[in-house]
This record gives C-alpha cells, structure tokens and sequence, in this order.
C-alpha cells in the first residue's frame, strides 16, 4: 500500500446545547492515514469552520439545534453554522469535506489545515452544497447540488455540472413539490434522479424552536428526474 486514505467524521468539542440535539450537528473531524514503504503514519484536525472558530473563542458551545439559526446564540446566527462533518472528496485536484448545509471546506491535503469555503471560481450559486456528489467514471465530470438553495425552508434547487478541472459548464434551478431531505441522488449517462419523502421542514417549525426535521406519513415520495443537459423546467415528478 502507497497513498493517503482520508477519513471524516464528526466529535462534539463541546457539548451540544441541547441534549438531544443529533450527531449530525457535532463539529467536522478531518484525518487521514499515509502508507509508504511498509509503514503508516497518522493525523488528524478539527474543521475550522467559522462555527468552530466561534464556539473556541467563546470556550462554549453557542449554537443550538441542527440547522435552526433561530435557536443558536444571537451573536452567531449570521455566521456560517456549517459543521463540515460528512464527506470527504478529492476533485480537481483540491481536498474538500462536504456537508449538506453549506458550501464545501477546502483542506490542505498534507497539513489538513483548514483552507475555506469553495465556491467553485464563483460560478456556483446556491447556499448549499450535497454531502453526496456524484462522479462520472468516464469524463470526469461531478454532478452536485444543493437544496434549500437560497436559504432555510426554501424549495430552491440548484445542480450543476463540474468539469474534471473544477470549473462549472451547467447550471439548472428548480423548485420541489415541498422541502424534503434530498441527502442523495442517482446519476445515469444521461439523467439524474432525485428522491426523497416524508422528512419535512418549515420556517414555522424552524421559529418554534425544533429540530430542522420532522416526519410527516401524509407526504408522499418523490422521484424526480432531470436530464443532465436539461433546464430545471425539464424536470418530471414521479410520485409514490
């Protein structure tokens, strides 16, 4: 064995404000073993994302529920509250971890300092960003999106079409049949599908205080599927 194999996962630095918060919401864990010549060495970082950055100065804990800005701190609700704890990705050449409520956090691959957001050369558009892209084994491409996409409770979606050199070469936005949990998609040769049910979101739960998710049974499942090339308005609804 020759290379790094790099991990992400999350570990709360401080304790969660409330108890029974989840483990989504526990800060992002950045490490990675290297293997060469028959030996393997270990490292390790937190994410610092502003967040981090935030609860360190503090030296607690000021954010509360996942993703519900309106129960953290009134100090930090315009800050970034990303966590940056899902995903790791390497794509042009550039080390990212990935969490769905935000823009991806470049990471220096030696060091694993934290760099920052990527935006992608300014050409991707929406507040959000999948924890669960997809590559095209044959062109290199990434297929990602966000939803949510221009703020919390919106029904904005925004996928875009990533080049093997990390530049965007398509853009489609449309809205869903109501705010869901889209945590993945399918990518075929020419289509991309989209599922989701049940798990729901509004700013009237975020207001009252709850956790970003609820379930609803009345809510039907979705597939929605979109051609690569297509327009948000190609997009066709598949309900179960």
């Amino acid at each position: 064995l020759e290379g790094p194999f790099v991990r992400l996962g999350g570990e709360w630095y401080y304790p969660p404000k409330f108890p029974d918060d989840a483990m989504l919401n526990s800060d992002g864990y950045v490490s990675a073993f290297r293997f060469k010549d028959g030996r393997v060495s270990f490292k390790g970082r937190y994410v610092q994302t502003p967040r981090f950055k935030a609860n360190l100065k503090a030296g607690k804990q000021l954010f509360g529920y996942y993703r519900n800005r309106f129960t953290d701190d009134p100090s930090v609700r315009q800050l970034d509250g990303t966590v940056s704890n899902t995903t790791p990705l390497v794509h042009a050449g550039k080390l990212f971890t990935l969490k769905e409520d935000s823009l991806p956090y470049e990471i220096d691959p030696v060091t694993l300092e934290t760099i920052g957001p990527w935006d992608f050369h300014g050409k991707y558009k929406s507040l959000t960003f999948t924890a669960h892209p997809k590559l095209d084994p044959r062109t290199g491409e990434m297929i990602a999106y966000g939803y949510e996409a221009t703020g919390p409770a919106s029904k904005d979606v925004f996928v875009y079409t990533i080049d093997k050199a990390g530049h965007v070469t398509h853009e489609a936005r449309f809205e869903v049949p109501y705010v869901s949990v889209m945590h993945d998609i399918a990518l075929t040769e020419k289509h991309i599908l989209f599922p989701f049910a049940g798990y729901v979101t509004s700013m009237e739960r975020l207001q009252a205080g709850k956790v970003h998710w609820g379930w609803d049974k009345t809510k039907p499942s979705y597939i929605g599927i979109l051609p690569r090339d297509g327009s948000g308005k190609e997009i066709r609804w598949f309900k179960g």
